[in-house]
């Protein structure tokens, strides 16, 4: 017949559990910065009120800011001063939507000074409940498209106001 476990014995095996799952939960966590720290791209997740909760390493390249001067300044160190409202009601009216967002925006890189195309995509992170938990973003760099879609524009007024003047 079995002895029964003591209360002491009891606990040095849960403690031992629970060793266990922390560090399981803790090599999941070093490698998901690993793998987004390895995407060039931005990718952060924000509470409901757009507080940053986490940002890969991609974030503080770019921006030159830690999370909290971000988190301060409400992205206004990085967001041009003429969009700063509105892209704040457009993420308002999306967060009261719970929607996923997509926009393109340009945030200035800290070691230019110059501000960069970028597109921002947001989702909802919903629990099994259906309750917001927060939210996961991404910013990819599209500056080049960008400029490459304005050369052409460009182009096109250009070739336009030269048949123009050939007719005359």
């Amino acid at each position: 017949m079995e002895l029964p476990i003591s209360p002491y014995d009891e606990i040095k095996r849960k403690n031992k559990q629970l060793q266990e799952l922390a560090e399981k939960l803790k090599e999941s966590e070093t490698q998901y910065r690993e793998v987004t720290n390895a995407l060039p791209l931005m990718i952060f997740s924000l509470n409901d009120d757009g507080q940053v909760l986490y940002a890969n390493s991609w974030m503080k390249s770019f921006t030159g800011y830690e999370i909290s001067e971000l988190n301060e300044s409400k992205w206004r160190l990085v967001v041009r001063e003429e969009i700063f409202a509105s892209a704040w009601e457009y993420w308002r009216l999306h967060r009261m939507a719970n929607k996923p967002l997509r926009r393109e925006i340009e945030l200035k890189n800290y070691a230019t000074q110059e501000y960069i195309w970028h597109l921002l995509s947001l989702a909802p992170m919903i629990d099994e409940n259906g309750e917001m938990m927060y939210w996961i973003g991404s910013l990819v760099d599209i500056h080049a498209q960008k400029v490459m879609e304005q050369t052409l524009r460009d182009n096109r007024k250009r070739s336009c106001c030269w048949k123009k003047r050939s007719k005359n």
